[in-house]
């Protein structure tokens, strides 16, 4: 079984896993696409939409040409600053197939879960899997997961609380609700691999792209490479093993100055997260975790290797049960490669052994395809669920219209008021910042709390002063006024209807500031 005739070959097995990976990831997208709702449009993406689409809004500067990017959800008045070579990739790709950023960023979604699965071949081989089980446990790497689909199945809503479900903690559910999590994974794999490699140049350009695409997963990288090298060499070798570390400090440092003292983009350090219940992390990691235990022990492969791949899973172990900070959960991307190559090793191992154990093949052939129901069973959950209507990612189509024909009127730096789902939208697909968008910024409940207001009980003066003080180009409101917004923001209000949309929940009219008419005077 594990010898090399019986082994099918590496390449044939990344191609094979692959394929079957991104078909089954892209089926949903495709069947919503083709198949919405009636009266309804999809937005191109599943569960995290508000993040996803917060990431948009850098694409979608991208598809203008800009090189540094500023935070919409920031307000106006700020410089470009922020470098993302992930979100330039996607935007620059999305202007040249007419500006479709969700069609865009499948591509390279698609793209980015051939890389991952091919640097965790890689790792496969580095620690010691024989060529034999090399396909199997690259299935188990992209389909494996937790207990967490199972656990919605019996208790149902809420989804947050099966964490492995929801979020990008193991390769499929990643792949399927965020190529962002499979970008940043996949770097952080090969940059590893070109540490073990002894190739340090192409480990900092690698690692440095990962910083400059998701700043979490450098970090992470920093620390699990002096954690391996600490693992696996003597302490005499770990000056001259680290020092190339050293070539991180423009980026982190770069980083550091963007999100905590940039003007634009510090907010994002002072949202506070709620890290998940420890029990709740158990459904999600414990098998996979009490897998991984079994690859622990010496044995075939390269030991720097092994040890590298511990020190990412007990590096994500560590942060999953003591949580010394809030954003522990964003580091624990994909941590089921480094978990399911342990436990694949382990297999690999333990399988003749168990067939002895059981009493022949045919014991052994149902305790084997009981595990993988059951590690497998998240990822059919979420499988299921993305190919079911949802209001989450099906929205009616004049919500997601208006957003489209903000697209042709917004310029740059100019800001628009709309209900918070209209705001998500536009700040993803056109120039406009939004007031009101992502629930994660700062001052988002202040800012909803002034919006509910604008479209409540506010008067037509009390509009029209808040939009003056908000710097507001472009708002949207319910139904059809006509051309002057009189009984919205009393007459002589400087703005003038651009566009109409409707559909079968209604109308939308779009009213945006005349030129040459500024806000008035307080």
């Amino acid at each position: 079984m594990s010898t090399s005739r019986s082994a099918v070959p590496a390449g044939r097995a990344l191609l094979l896993v692959g394929t079957l990976l991104a078909t089954l990831t892209t089926a949903p997208y495709v069947k919503a696409w083709l198949e919405p709702p009636r009266g309804h449009r999809f937005l191109g993406f599943f569960f995290q939409i508000e993040d996803v689409y917060n990431y948009l809004t850098y694409v979608q500067q991208a598809e203008d040409g800009a090189l540094l990017f500023v935070n919409k959800a920031a307000g106006p008045d700020q410089r470009p600053v922020l470098v993302n070579v992930e979100w330039l990739l996607v935007g620059r790709l999305s202007s040249l197939i007419g500006r479709q950023p969700a069609l865009a960023y499948r591509i390279v979604g698609v793209v980015a879960i051939f890389a991952l699965l091919g640097g965790t071949l890689a790792l496969l081989r580095r620690t010691g899997v024989p060529p034999g089980h090399t396909t199997a446990a690259l299935l188990l790497v992209a389909f494996g997961a937790g207990l967490g689909g199972l656990r919605y199945l019996w208790l149902g809503p809420p989804p947050w609380r099966s964490l492995d479900l929801i979020s990008g903690l193991f390769p499929f559910v990643a792949a399927l609700v965020n190529p962002h999590f499979v970008v940043g994974s996949a770097l952080l794999c090969w940059a590893l691999l070109a540490f073990l490699d002894g190739r340090n140049a192409r480990a900092l350009l690698l690692g440095s792209l990962l910083g400059l695409a998701r700043p979490y997963d450098l970090a992470l990288l920093v620390a699990l490479r002096g954690l391996g090298v600490c693992l696996s060499e003597p302490p005499r070798a770990w000056i001259r093993a680290l020092w190339p570390l050293l070539g991180f400090a423009p980026v982190l440092a770069y980083n550091l100055w963007v999100f905590y003292l940039s003007s634009g983009f510090r907010i994002f350090s002072d949202v506070r997260y709620v890290p998940p219940p420890l029990v709740d992390m158990a459904v999600a990691l414990g098998p996979a975790v009490a897998l991984a235990a079994f690859g622990l022990f010496r044995g075939p492969g390269d030991p720097a290797a092994r040890a590298h791949v511990v020190a990412w899973a007990g590096v994500g172990v560590a942060l999953a049960v003591f949580r010394p900070i809030a954003i522990s959960l964003q580091f624990l991307v994909c941590i089921g490669v480094p978990l399911f190559v342990l436990g694949a090793r382990g297999l690999s191992r333990a399988a003749p052994l168990i067939r002895r154990l059981v009493g022949g093949p045919v014991v052994s052939w149902v305790l084997a395809t009981l595990l993988a129901i059951g590690l497998c069973s998240t990822s059919m959950v979420a499988l299921w669920i993305v190919f079911h209507p949802n209001p989450r990612w099906f929205v009616p189509q004049e919500r997601y219209d208006v957003a489209l024909e903000l697209r042709r009127t917004c310029r740059p730096g100019q800001r628009v008021l709309a209900p918070p789902d209209i705001g998500l939208y536009a700040g993803a697909l056109s120039s406009c910042s939004p007031l009101v968008a992502h629930p994660g910024a700062s001052d988002y409940e202040r800012r909803a709390a002034s919006l509910e207001r604008f479209y409540g009980p506010a008067s037509a003066s009390e509009r029209r002063l808040f939009l003056a003080d908000e710097k507001i180009d472009h708002v949207v409101v319910p139904g059809d006024p006509g051309p002057d917004p009189v009984e919205w923001l009393e007459a002589g209000s400087g703005f003038s209807r651009v566009s109409r949309v409707a559909g079968p929940r209604g109308v939308l009219s779009v009213y945006s500031r005349l030129p040459g008419t500024g806000p008035p005077a307080p």
